[in-house]
This record gives C-alpha cells, sequence and structure tokens, in this order.
C-alpha cells in the first residue's frame, strides 16, 4: 500500500526528486508536493512514540 501511495506521489509532481516527497502530500499551496498535512504528522510521530522499543 505504501508503495503505490509513493508512486502516485511520484506521478502527481514527476519534477520533484523522490527524497523532497511527503507521502501524503498537502492538496493545496503545495505545488512541489513537499508540504504534508500537519495533523497528520503530529498524529503520526505521537503513533511511532507509543510503539515498543524492540
Amino acid at each position: 500500500m505504501i508503495r503505490r501511495q509513493q508512486q502516485r506521489v511520484r506521478d502527481r509532481f514527476p519534477a520533484t526528486e523522490p527524497a523532497r516527497l511527503k507521502l501524503l502530500p498537502q492538496t493545496r499551496t503545495n505545488p512541489e508536493g513537499t508540504k504534508t498535512y500537519k495533523d497528520i504528522a503530529v498524529a503520526h510521530r505521537t503513533w511511532v512514540a507509543s510503539l515498543p522499543d524492540t
């Protein structure tokens, strides 16, 4: 699923180098695909921080 999303984003922003692209890019005022949704980023960081250390 992640690889399909990565490809969708690459297809949508072909002029931006893949390393700069966000997995879930903001849809407005984001011509290069390098901005993400702030709420998603905060929720994701909270989730990652809650994972147990292995």
